[in-house]
């Protein structure tokens, strides 16, 4: 054991000497990573302008309830977000849908709010564009629910009628129903209270900054393992062999191995908490979470080092892997937009439970899953390289 740690204590010492260099490809690596995912959030999260269209608007009825429910209409979020109602005079609505700005005119005639209550019918005369539009269908179903919704009024109210004639109270009867209908415009337009919403996001429980925050760090870690190529593969066969025969045994070699690139990662991570305080993000909140994550990294490195014959070939595959990880599970853009079979391999890649655990540990949670996986992998990838190096070495 004493000859392990003397053995891991000259480990850090090489390391450090080529750290400097580490640091400025980290800082290099940094910026490359930040410009690729600022790029990608402004190509795929750009707020853009959309147009809206145009709904005209005519208005004969002068009733105090058709005041507020066509002011209620235009400031509803849904429908305001897509659509302008633009007040015309009556004998110009018609004219303006056989153009292309407008998709549809509405016509409310006079005395429609007092035919409502008294059971006349007056209709609202809607007429839509000749132009195919893919709102105009929209519209169309948006106006078959509003004459069912009307329907139901109609029946409220002529309920609230008969109740009244009945005990005699038809003084009050005028009252009652604007009340009414107050009632019924609140319940049409407050839809959150009527009916249940679900969010659904491509990046599950934790908000998409967080999500693409998480991912960002595990690319960077990923890439930057590169730069321990020469490293791991600057020992030669003979040195292995002796140290294999060594105290040092081949486990506690790769031990070693994995030990000191973690710590590198660790540092690297510290500095990278440190930069991101000045632009009020606190990363230093999940130094434990990134333990288990940074450890199966490493495994995984030291693994992919002794697969590869040369640097040269190292370095081209752990690139590729960091880019089919960072693709796969959702590092650059959400897996929700990936081949359903994409997306399962996706599932299966070291990468996920990383991203998983970082982003629920920034979110002040845990996601033990992702941890119990992640230290599983390590074990996997550890034991995987020992017996990798015996095969070879049984075969030469």
């Amino acid at each position: 054991m004493d000859f392990l740690l003397r053995y891991i204590k000259l480990e850090f010492k090489r390391i450090l000497k080529a750290f400097p260099k580490m640091l400025l490809g980290a800082v290099i690596l940094a910026f490359i990573i930040g410009t690729l995912a600022y790029g990608s959030s402004k190509l795929l999260y750009a707020n853009k302008d959309h147009d809206k269209v145009k709904v005209a608007m005519a208005i004969e009825d002068d009733s105090k309830l058709i005041s507020m429910a066509t002011t209620l209409l235009q400031s509803s979020e849904s429908i305001s977000y897509v659509a302008n109602f633009v007040r015309v005079k009556p004998e110009t609505a018609d004219k303006l849908i056989d153009g292309e700005d407008f998709i549809a005119s509405i016509t409310i005639p006079e005395g429609f709010i007092n035919g409502l209550m008294t059971g006349k019918h007056v209709s609202i005369d809607i007429k839509f564009s000749k132009n195919m539009h893919a709102f105009t269908g929209i519209f169309k179903e948006l106006s078959l629910t509003a004459t069912k919704t009307m329907v139901s009024a109609q029946a409220g109210i002529y309920a609230q009628s008969d109740f009244y004639k009945a005990h005699n109270k038809t003084d009050n009867l005028s009252d009652a129903n604007e009340e009414l209908n107050k009632k019924y415009l609140s319940f049409i337009f407050s839809r959150d209270s009527i009916f249940d919403s679900e969010v659904v996001s491509s990046t599950g429980n934790v908000r998409m900054l967080t999500y693409y925050l998480a991912g960002g760090l595990v690319l960077f870690f990923m890439m930057f393992s590169m730069a321990f190529s020469s490293f791991i593969m600057n020992d030669g066969i003979i040195l292995k062999n002796k140290l294999f025969s060594s105290p040092v045994g081949i486990y506690g070699y790769y031990l070693s191995k994995i030990l000191i690139i973690f710590s590198m990662y660790y540092v690297i991570y510290i500095l990278i908490g440190l930069c991101t305080i000045f632009l009020n993000l606190n990363i230093f909140k999940i130094w434990a979470i990134v333990i288990p994550v940074l450890l199966c990294l490493a495994s995984i490195m030291v693994l992919f080092f002794e697969i590869a014959p040369n640097k040269l070939t190292s370095i081209i595959l752990i690139f590729v892997f960091s880019t089919a990880s960072a693709i796969l599970s959702g590092c650059l853009i959400p897996v929700s937009y990936l081949p359903k079979t994409l997306g399962l391999i996706g599932t299966i890649l070291p990468s996920t439970p990383m991203i998983k655990a970082v982003a629920y540990g920034l979110e002040a949670g845990v996601d033990l899953v992702s941890i119990v996986r992640l230290i599983c992998i390590s074990v996997i990838c550890y034991f995987g390289t020992i017996i990798f190096v015996r095969k070879v070495r049984s075969c030469s």
